[in-house]
């Protein structure tokens, strides 16, 4: 699975009051919705969330580490893989409609929302804050809703994703199915099996500020103290964690092979069970505490191979049966 850890870093907050229209307000007080580009068996999907994903993923692409290389593809090709991500999320969350925990997931979402804008406020100033949202004609009432809708939304995707995973991986997988899987797929044994990691994920503020990099850096060792002395590492991640995806998970990350997600992450395949990295590690855009909870073995690292491919025939079969209609001055006949 494919990390973006820059997605909900204070960066993108930055970038996002100069991008973000959540609801456009007219000199008359009148308010235009935000256009539906797109509908899912009903369920919309607004111009907002198109352009978002389209900056998250141009993101992702320019990194040197993308599966791009740092080549960012054209503008019509980005969008498209925008919209069918977008279609994908509404299909997985609206197969456990009801069973997934809004309540909490609006909370979170409503709790790490305001930490980062009071850490924006800080870094930028009260009055460039405002005045960059006034630029947007957004209030930040306004501005706080879109984040924390956004937020919410990214909760209730991984939760339902993770959900739909875990009911494959309760499946049994027999040994021949194993033997089989690695006869058809002879690179796995080469990346052998990934170990179980916790991570506290501690955000990078801008580089070009080295004292707040260090007082970031000075509290990642802190952290790593407490985990390397014994203290729970689950409530170490509760407390400090930055990192969404992960931090809704206990702390845990799926880790690949020793480069995927990042080569960084190497040093950890060679911990026993219960070791907390010695080091904090540094990668784009965070400072990591790690702690091995176990060693995977070669059967389980093919079992949730066998999940994942399972609920990727399975979300194409969603997709078949399902109504999805097309803004076309948007998305022309040709396209998606």
């Amino acid at each position: 699975m494919w990390m973006t850890f820059n997605k909900f870093g204070t960066t993108r907050i930055l970038r996002g009051l100069a991008a973000i229209s959540c609801v456009l307000t007219s000199s008359s007080a009148a308010q235009t919705l935000d256009r539906v580009v797109a509908s899912v068996n009903g369920s919309v999907i607004t111009l907002r969330e198109l352009n978002q994903k389209v900056q998250d993923l141009n993101r992702l692409y320019a990194r040197p580490d993308s599966p791009t290389k740092g080549k960012v593809p054209p503008e019509g090709a980005v969008k498209r893989r925008a919209i069918e991500d977008l279609i994908e999320e509404e299909l997985i969350v609206n197969r456990l409609k009801g069973d997934l925990r809004e309540e909490t997931a609006a909370r979170f979402a409503e709790k790490t929302v305001d930490e980062q804008l009071d850490q924006l406020r800080k870094q930028v100033g009260e009055a460039e804050f405002r005045a960059r949202l006034a630029q947007e004609s957004q209030t930040v009432e306004e501005f706080r809703a879109a984040m924390i809708a956004d937020r919410k939304r990214q909760i209730l995707v991984q939760q339902a994703r993770q959900a739909w995973i875990d009911e494959y991986l309760l499946t049994p997988v027999s040994q021949a199915q194993v033997d089989k899987y690695l006869e058809e797929h002879k690179g796995v044994l080469e990346e052998g099996g990934a170990p179980e990691v916790q991570f506290v994920f501690l955000r990078i503020p801008d580089e070009s500020d080295p004292a707040a990099v260090e007082a970031v850096q000075r509290k990642a060792e802190k952290v790593l103290a407490r985990a390397r002395v014994g203290e729970p590492f689950e409530q170490l991640v509760e407390e400090f964690s930055q990192h969404d995806q992960s931090k809704g998970r206990k702390g845990f990350l799926d880790l690949i092979s020793p480069t995927n997600p990042f080569p960084e992450f190497a040093p950890l395949f060679e911990l026993d069970a219960g070791q907390v990295n010695p080091q904090v590690i540094r990668i784009t855009g965070w400072f990591c505490i790690a702690k091995v909870k176990s060693k995977q073995s070669i059967y389980n690292l093919v079992r949730r191979r066998i999940a994942l491919e399972e609920q990727r025939k399975a979300l194409e079969e969603l997709k078949k049966s399902a109504i999805i209609v097309y803004d076309r001055e948007v998305f022309p006949a040709t396209t998606p």
